[in-house]
């Protein structure tokens, strides 16, 4: 099988990233969540990024100290733990060791950014057959465009969108507080679900772009939408709309983004992008009934149908 065989071109995030599949052993899953992502061999020298995945007897750790550490935190989750080892400002390694009865035990991201590089190393538990292999797979796909969203001046956010009409609407909070109930609201009424657990938010010109990622637990296609405004969701007894101007605005969404931040770099430029994208943007805290009130609400305030 020639590479251009085992070559895949997705798109999200504003980002077109094409996966390599270099071993035999590692079969396209087309049961994943990126599954349909996929826009189109033709299309395969036309990439942002290129992962190139390949199978490997063992990983060698790198000789550079490592910079940051973390694990899963949630029982639901698969069981794992990952490292970053930085070499120079746009080349890192990656470390995810998996606890749990899934193929890969070790993965081994080199991330060449200046390049636009992820080589990705994996060490299997059964190297003598061919496995269903997703190249977003939990909980590397995450980790993946986290780092590749931040390099392309993006956020990701814990958050739902929909888009209604010609509008757009984000709505960003700690889990439990009501992003897939305002997402399902509405549904109801009509909108369409760009996605309701996690966003990928990019300024474009004046504009800011959302879209929806690949999940680890269901299909989906690919979703964009303008973004009309942001809400910071709150539990209440009433329905209201409050304005966030300025720094509280800003702090409010840094709070809910998905980031994995390592130098003070980083940290500047995340905080330029969510200031650019509140400029373009604004931001409102919302308080809501779970009722479709809330929908009539938002669409008289934002001139909708």
């Amino acid at each position: 099988m020639n590479n251009t065989e085992r070559s895949y071109l997705y798109k999200t995030g504003g980002l077109h990233l094409k996966a390599l599949l270099k071993d035999n052993i590692l079969k396209l899953d087309k049961t994943a969540g990126s599954y349909k992502f996929l826009t189109g061999k033709n299309e395969t020298n036309n990439f942002d990024f290129e992962i190139l995945c390949s199978v490997v007897l063992d990983v060698e750790l790198p000789k550079d100290k490592a910079v940051f550490t973390g694990e899963s935190f949630d029982d639901n989750h698969i069981p794992y733990k990952w490292t970053v080892f930085e070499h120079d400002t746009s080349s890192y390694t990656l470390i995810i060791d998996i606890n749990d009865d899934t193929p890969i035990e070790i993965v081994k991201a080199e991330f060449y950014l200046q390049q636009k590089s992820i080589d990705v190393s994996l060490k299997l538990k059964n190297r003598e057959s061919q496995i269903a292999f997703d190249p977003f797979f939990q909980p590397f796909g995450a980790l993946l465009l986290n780092y590749l969203t931040h390099f392309k001046n993006g956020i990701l956010l814990h958050s739902s969108g929909v888009k209604d009409g010609q509008r757009g609407f984000v709505f960003s909070a700690i889990s439990g507080t009501g992003k897939s109930t305002m997402a399902a609201l509405w549904q109801q009424k009509g909108a369409q679900i760009i996605n309701d657990d996690r966003l990928i938010l990019i300024p474009d010109g004046n504009k800011v772009i959302m879209t929806n990622t690949p999940m680890p637990y269901y299909q989906d296609v690919y979703k964009e939408s303008v973004v009309s405004a942001i809400f910071l969701l709150k539990q209440s007894h009433y329905n209201y709309i409050k304005p966030l101007p300025g720094v509280i605005g800003i702090t409010g969404l840094m709070s809910n983004c998905i980031q994995f931040l390592y130098n003070k770099e980083m940290v500047k430029k995340h905080l330029e992008t969510i200031t650019n994208i509140t400029k373009r943007c604004n931001v409102y805290e919302v308080g809501f009934r779970p009722t479709t009130e809330i929908t009539d609400t938002i669409r008289r305030e934002f001139g909708g149908e």
